[in-house]
């Protein structure tokens, strides 16, 4: 009988603090998920006017749901490419901004050299947001005239533009309201502003998808993304948050030298074991 009872002992022991565990990791993916649909806000006055963010949401692109529909053949590639997105964007939403949760700067440093296939320094000169084919996912494009390549490839020359995207946007829906759509985190740049701008190709495509942004004002630095749209948390982009502008580039050009160091010295796959010639 004590041998049975200490067994059992010993299994509560183990089975209490496991369940435990389970409890609060349970409570915890309930309040993430509060936190998501608590973005569409209740209805009355109060419900509407919540802000939850620091966006001047007048200045984010602005596409009416109900637009015509385009001709262009590259232009209908690009919102197909951005349809699919399930409860991304809801003709009867309430609020005037609503974010989505999820992780794009896991593991993206302040400075993403290496994630970027293109660094440049340039003036925002044209935005304009789309909707998908489907109408559930938006996107925006910027139209960046280059200033100066930092890092890219030899078809970005100084004066020559260039067009970049952002997932997110604004809605004009059928009732007459705007609503900002964005991923937590982000914010959008604005027109005739000057940035630095971190790029990246995806799968082929031939305009860039910012990664993160700065910009350059007053001869200092502001973060595009990070605690400078978001009302709490701090963000890894805030380390450079009103660095000294010359500061910033002589850190950014170090790093980009670092990077192009390494990956010279980095053995080809091609060439190993062989002679190359």
């Amino acid at each position: 009988m004590n041998n049975k009872m200490r067994k059992w002992s010993i299994r509560a022991g183990i089975i209490l603090p496991v369940l435990l565990i389970l409890g609060l990791a349970t409570a915890t993916q309930w309040s993430a998920l509060r936190s998501q649909t608590n973005t569409n806000p209740p209805n009355g006055a109060q419900g509407q006017n919540r802000k939850l963010s620091k966006l001047d949401m007048e200045t984010v692109p602005l596409v009416d749901y109900d637009g015509s529909q385009t001709n262009d053949p590259e232009r209908q590639s690009k919102n197909h490419r951005h349809g699919g997105v399930s409860g991304f964007v809801e003709k009867a939403y309430r609020g005037e901004e609503s974010v989505l949760i999820n992780d794009w700067e896991v593991g993206l440093p302040a400075l993403p050299v290496d994630r970027s296939d293109s660094v440049v320094l340039g003036k925002v000169v044209g935005a304009q947001a789309f909707l998908s084919d489907d109408k559930s996912g938006i996107y925006s494009e910027f139209k960046v005239l280059v200033d100066n390549v930092l890092k890219g490839d030899a078809l970005l020359t100084p004066g020559s533009s260039i067009v970049a995207e952002r997932l997110g946007g604004r809605v004009r829906l059928p009732s007459g309201r705007t609503v900002v759509y964005r991923l937590i985190g982000q914010a959008f740049p604005q027109l005739n502003g000057t940035y630095v701008f971190f790029l990246k190709k995806e799968n082929g495509q031939a305009d860039y998808s910012i990664l993160t942004a700065y910009e350059l004002k007053g001869g200092r630095i502001i973060p595009l993304d990070g605690s400078n749209v978001e009302l709490t948390s701090t963000w890894r982009f805030d380390k450079y948050k009103d660095v000294d502008e010359q500061q910033f580039l002589g850190e950014l050009r170090d790093a980009i030298a670092k990077s192009s160091k390494s990956s010279k010295s980095s053995p080809s796959i091609q060439g190993k074991g062989q002679n190359v010639p």
